[in-house]
């Protein structure tokens, strides 16, 4: 018995003398085609499962950074605590006074190329409760004017802020320099106005405290170096500083 002979004897029945090679290539397809489905649907499936478990980055974006907090000079804030307290928490606030901002200097100096813009208020670690925002005027590096924005609760009121105005107002910080004190609507202003040597206007910087407790200090500066006024007056400077959308309370 030869070798073909004796595998026929090991098995109850002879294989078939011919094999459906068609039959046979479809079948192997057809199993293919399933695991490969199998396959994929368990791919899909852990795919969706790991996306459910990440945290969703696109939908839940990181909390914003924390505000920061008052500076402290040997132990102590250099600012008082406010007349007023602010319930305000400080990302809502800088949101808003962000939008605040950008509105009213446009506004106010629709005319003057500021940068940057949209106004970006921040938090300042000077006052208990204070922010600020500074502008460019024009994009010369160095032969530019600028524009300083401070909100912060008031210490005092707007009668106590006269009484310190009255004393600070006649004592000018240069020769020709001269200030104002006047009132708006129950709330008290102290105008100073800069001069370059010969007469010239260099700056006007206002401050104002109102009765809802908010202070403001807006100043513009010309250019120093070449002695140019800033292009914009006394009057835009004011409109600012009064402007009802700057507060800490609204």
């Amino acid at each position: 018995m030869d070798l073909t002979e004796a595998m026929y004897a090991a098995t109850e029945s002879a294989p078939p003398t011919r094999i459906d090679v068609d039959a046979l290539i479809a079948g192997e397809r057809r199993r293919s085609l399933r695991r490969h489905r199998l396959t994929a649907a368990g791919v899909v499936m852990a795919a969706l499962a790991g996306t459910l478990a990440l945290p969703q980055t696109g939908t839940n974006p990181p909390p914003p950074p924390p505000c920061p907090e008052p500076s402290f000079d040997h132990g102590f804030v250099v600012d008082d605590p406010p007349r007023v307290p602010v319930v305000e928490d400080c990302h809502a606030t800088i949101a808003r006074l962000s939008v605040a901002v950008t509105a009213v200097v446009r506004r106010e100096l629709r005319w003057v190329d500021l940068s940057p813009m949209p106004a970006v208020v921040q938090r300042q670690a000077v006052y208990r409760v204070g922010y600020s925002a500074g502008f460019q005027v024009g994009p010369d590096p160095i032969l530019h004017s600028t524009v300083y924005i401070e909100i912060y609760a008031a210490r005092s009121t707007p009668a106590e802020f006269r009484e310190m105005a009255a004393k600070k107002c006649p004592v000018p910080r240069r020769p020709g320099d001269d200030c104002t004190i006047t009132e708006i609507d129950g709330a008290v202003l102290l105008i100073d106005r800069g001069h370059y040597p010969g007469g010239e206007r260099s700056d006007t910087s206002v401050e104002i405290v109102r009765a809802d407790g908010t202070g403001l200090r807006v100043s513009g500066r010309g250019t120093g170096l070449e002695a140019i006024p800033p292009p914009f007056g006394e009057a835009e400077i004011v409109a600012i500083a009064t402007a009802p959308e700057l507060t800490l309370y609204p």
